[in-house]
Parts: C-alpha cells; sequence; structure tokens
C-alpha cells in the first residue's frame, strides 16, 4: 500500500450504521468545555436508544460542565497495520442525572465509570447529530446518498 492513501476508500456512514457501531463498544471519548478551554477524556458509556449513559464522578470537571450543555463524543474501531477502521462522533445536549434513586435505577444496566469514583452520576447525552466514516482498503460501497452530518431526526 503506498504512504499516501492510495486504495484505501472512504465511506460515509448514515445515522443507523453509526448508531449500531456505537452499540459495539463501550468506551469513548468525550469533548466538553472547561474554563473556556476544550477537553478531550476517555469514558464508559451504553447506548440506549439514541441516548448515552456516561457514568462520571459527581465532582468532577465533566459532571461540571455538562449541566445542559452541548457535548461530543468519538468512537472508533482502527486497524493500525491496515490502515483502516471506522469513526463514529455523537453531538447533542446533555443534562446530568445525580437523583440517588435515578442513578440506582440507571446503575442496573452494568456501566461503570471509566475514572474510579466515590459518588458517581450520569451524564445523557442524546444523540442530536450523528456522524461516521469507514476507511477499508479497496472500493468503497455504493456512495450514500445525503449529508453525513445532519440531525438524525431529519433522515
Amino acid at each position: 500500500m503506498s504512504p499516501t492513501g492510495a486504495g484505501r476508500e472512504p465511506e460515509a456512514l448514515r445515522a443507523p450504521e453509526c448508531l449500531r457501531l456505537l452499540g459495539t463498544r463501550d468506551v469513548g471519548r468525550i469533548a466538553f468545555t472547561a474554563g473556556a478551554l476544550p477537553v478531550l477524556q476517555p469514558v464508559s458509556y451504553l447506548l440506549s436508544g439514541q441516548e448515552l449513559l456516561v457514568p462520571v464522578d459527581a465532582r468532577s470537571e465533566l459532571a461540571d460542565a455538562a449541566r445542559a450543555a452541548v457535548l461530543a463524543l468519538q468512537v472508533d474501531d482502527v486497524d493500525a497495520d491496515g490502515r483502516t477502521g471506522w469513526d463514529v462522533t455523537v453531538l447533542g445536549p446533555s443534562r446530568l442525572v445525580h437523583d440517588p434513586d435515578q442513578v440506582a435505577r440507571l446503575d442496573r444496566w452494568g456501566v461503570r465509570p471509566w475514572f474510579p469514583a466515590t459518588r458517581h452520576c450520569y451524564v445523557m447525552l442524546r444523540a442530536a447529530t450523528l456522524s461516521g466514516r469507514r476507511l477499508r482498503t479497496g472500493p468503497a460501497p455504493r456512495p450514500s446518498t445525503g449529508t453525513t452530518s445532519v440531525p438524525i431526526w431529519a433522515r
């Protein structure tokens, strides 16, 4: 394979495939703002319909930043040797769930905070916009129609 990437074809992913791929992983990177600066950090998550449940330490910067904010979460799968893989980005409004009864109910799903937490809560991220790409060797499948970064309700 050429170092320029010749022979690798990108494919834009539609919303249903993005959601399917999100469901195959349980760790991603979340982007938020803290002190007017962008922050990226790994988080564990669970996909429930079109909402991501992200358990976090209740006293963390992420918990502070997630109160009625727009967040982004990115998940990928990469074959470094073959230089192929896929990525999915979720963008949407978030809300914080810290009521002890609601947290206990969400705990039954079995997802635990990526970083240790003495007391945790949940960031609920609604997948308002999904975009994704797949890079594989050889010709790409038939091109999809439409744009990939549009709200999923518009598809």
